[in-house]
């Protein structure tokens, strides 16, 4: 069986849906695996995510405030959403001052059938 996240085949249906979403107005599209997905939508993960979509942040400190969470862990937690291509990092004197990258985030479909005519 092959690796959903680097199978060309998911990869041609996830660019397929990027492009189709980004045509309809969606702006910057990132569509998630439904591996990635599993590792960076969980509940935790999209209240940061939810968060940054609506509010400027500083730095991971600033943000640990907001969210009232601890700073390590919000630390940990967006460097995970950094890996998933979710959030960057801009330097902000000596702070990383974390961001959205993309405008939507999608998961991939579970299925895809042909439509025929």
């Amino acid at each position: 069986m092959s690796d959903p996240e680097t199978d060309p085949v998911d990869s041609h249906r996830r660019a397929r849906v990027k492009t189709v979403l980004e045509q309809a107005g969606f702006g910057d599209v990132h569509v998630l695996s439904q591996e990635q997905a599993e590792r960076a939508l969980r509940p935790v993960h999209r209240e940061l995510i939810e968060t940054l979509a609506v509010e400027e942040v500083e730095s991971i400190g600033d943000f640990a405030v907001k969210v009232g969470r601890d700073r390590g862990n919000v630390k940990r937690y967006l460097d995970m959403l950094a890996a998933e291509d979710i959030v960057g990092f801009r330097k902000n004197g000596q702070a990383r001052q974390p961001y959205l990258k993309h405008d939507t985030i999608v998961r991939e479909p579970i299925v895809t059938v042909p439509v025929t005519e």
